[in-house]
């Protein structure tokens, strides 16, 4: 259960990261506009 609950947490941190670099790509791209 633990390596369970270890996996979603690594896959929540990796989906968190993944949208806040898209967020801040997309701010930049609105800024070069």
């Amino acid at each position: 259960m633990e390596t369970n609950n270890e996996l979603k947490e690594s896959y929540r941190c990796m989906v968190d990261s993944t949208v806040v670099n898209f967020i801040k790509s997309s701010v930049h791209f609105w800024e070069y506009k």
